[in-house]
């Protein structure tokens, strides 16, 4: 699957990218969770970036905030406190994180400059900070704006980093309403679609909702959309769902099995929906492609 991503304009303007001049003590304390030390420096170093040489080994990342080490590392406490000053900051350089969210617990992933403290929650499965952050959002709806339908360099929104990754609890952003309602179709390229990471990644969850999802009709035009539409190699979902790409993403077989099972019902289901429909007469024609969807199925 070709990793070709469109970029979506975002009106609303990011926090402003303030590289810090300062000594880093202030990231410092956001990664070893030392308040004392953050709190004497949060007035004059909030929403400031880290311009240290990046050392993954080491967990230095030059462009992370505060905000970025405390939820790298799960610092709910620290993660807490900033979250009022810094929920919107974003990334401002691309590094590889080590991302357990992703894979194996040693698994890297190319996080993308202007990626926030949720997606690096999500990456980092870092549940009781996933869990915080969605709770401040829903708590603070002006925070919703800051971080909420904003896209990364990549154009990867937050439900679209959830969609990738590869355990239980990315559920409590695929099915939050505010995600479904702001993000679910924002992405619209067919490589990064919800539906398509279930079937090239292999993502048990996000197969699970793509399901619960289509049975609200409400939304079943939209979903259908998306998941008869084709990548930019011309590949549609399923066509995945018979590579050995699962292996190397680390998933079991058995679960593989289930996600098969679960995504070819999907698509069955996003095709009888379109029968019929003006609207989705060309989708549809491009999807089949002369085939039968027993074919297409099999």
């Amino acid at each position: 699957m070709s990793l070709k991503i469109i970029y979506i304009q975002i009106v609303l303007k990011p926090t402003p990218r303030i590289m810090c001049k300062q000594k880093p003590d202030y990231f410092i304390a956001a990664a070893n969770n030392d308040m004392k030390l953050l709190n004497q420096h949060i007035n004059k170093s909030k929403n400031t970036f880290d311009r240290r040489s990046t050392n993954i080994e080491m967990n230095i990342f030059s462009g992370f905030g505060a905000i970025h080490y405390a939820a790298y590392h799960g610092n709910d406490e620290i993660l807490r406190l900033l979250l009022p000053y810094e929920i919107g900051l974003q990334t401002s350089e691309t590094q590889v994180i080590v991302a357990p969210g992703f894979g194996t617990a040693q698994a890297k992933y190319k996080l993308a400059d202007g990626s926030n403290c949720l997606m690096i929650a999500l990456l980092r499965k870092h549940i009781s900070s996933l869990t915080l952050i969605l709770d401040y959002i829903q708590n603070n709806q002006q925070s919703v704006d800051q971080i909420v339908g904003q896209t990364n360099s990549m154009g990867l929104t937050n439900y679209i980093v959830a969609s990738i990754c590869n355990y239980p609890e990315a559920i409590h952003l695929l099915l939050n309403p505010t995600f479904i309602q702001k993000e679910l179709f924002l992405v619209t390229d067919g490589d990064m679609t919800p539906s398509m990471n279930a079937c090239f990644f292999g993502r048990h969850v996000t197969a699970i909702c793509l399901g619960e999802l289509f049975k609200n009709p409400e939304m079943r035009d939209s979903l259908t959309r998306m998941i008869l539409n084709r990548d930019t190699e011309g590949q549609i979902c399923v066509s995945h769902l018979k590579s050995n790409n699962f292996e190397k993403f680390g998933v079991p077989i058995d679960q593989m099995t289930e996600i098969r099972q679960i995504m070819t019902g999907v698509v069955y289901n996003a095709y009888q929906w379109a029968q019929g429909k003006p609207q989705f007469e060309l989708i549809l024609k491009s999807f089949m492609k002369d085939q039968t969807i027993e074919q297409i199925l099999q």
